[in-house]
């Protein structure tokens, strides 16, 4: 009798530190469910790569309705250029819209690149900039065209500014923001 009390005070506390079979069971699912949406974008690019669009569609859309952050801009891409699909400038700037909020950098960089150009939403100069801004904040090359285009889009307003943003984006090897300093007399 003594023994039931500490029986079931060390059961009490084994089970409060024993791991949770259900959290185990979902990161491993979580684990597993983000490898096949990688798996997903990769056979998409290949197949877009190929010109095999029907094919390359079909896998990103499967890798979006999975969540994976860069399938929605590649399906924006296909949109914008009628890419196996008939151009469809608004849902491109859609597709872009969740890559983007998802935390894609190149899917930022279209966004704005939408809202600058007007395409397929009103040209917007606001949100075309916060959109650069996001993907910008990256740094890499990766963010280039975006550290460009704020180049570009501050040209006309403040100079030193848009200097700035093509030497942060030559310094990452962009090549068009290497123009935009010869042609501004700038060294490298």
């Amino acid at each position: 009798m003594k023994w039931i009390p500490i029986l079931i005070t060390a059961w009490a506390v084994s089970a409060c530190h024993a791991p949770n079979q259900n959290t185990q069971a979902n990161n491993l699912s979580e684990s597993q469910a983000h490898h096949q949406a990688v798996d997903l974008v990769e056979k998409g690019q290949e197949a877009y790569e190929a010109h095999h669009y029907a094919e390359a569609m079909t896998y990103f859309t499967q890798a979006s309705a999975a969540g994976h952050m860069s399938a929605p801009r590649y399906i924006g891409m296909m949109y914008l250029n009628g890419y196996g699909v008939k151009k469809n400038a608004r849902r491109a700037v859609a597709e872009f819209s969740k890559a983007a909020q998802w935390g894609d950098v190149t899917g930022q960089f279209w966004l704005g690149y939408c809202y600058e150009q007007g395409i397929g939403v009103q040209q917007n100069r606001e949100q075309a900039l916060k959109w650069y801004e996001l993907s910008a904040r990256q740094g890499d090359a990766y963010s280039a065209p975006a550290m460009t285009a704020l180049g570009r889009m501050s040209e006309s307003e403040d100079l030193q500014e848009a200097i700035e943003w093509y030497q942060k984006s030559a310094a990452v090897g962009d090549k068009e923001s290497r123009v935009a300093l010869k042609r501004l007399n700038v060294e490298l």
